[in-house]
């Protein structure tokens, strides 16, 4: 996962793996709901470049 940045990494964890939710892992990150929309769509972006957007 190279392709997303630290940040990207730890919203994408709580929201997907973890199960919290948007304000949950705002919350938890010390950050604005906004910003946790902002990281994982990046990450998702990011994600789907690294995999060549064969299965997005």
């Amino acid at each position: 996962m190279e392709a997303i940045s630290e940040r990207q990494k730890e919203a994408l964890s709580l929201a997907y793996f973890e199960g919290f939710t948007q304000a949950e892992t705002a919350s938890t990150l010390g950050i604005e709901t906004s910003a946790v929309k902002s990281r994982i769509r990046k990450a998702l972006a990011g994600l789907r470049r690294c995999l060549g957007n064969e299965q997005f």
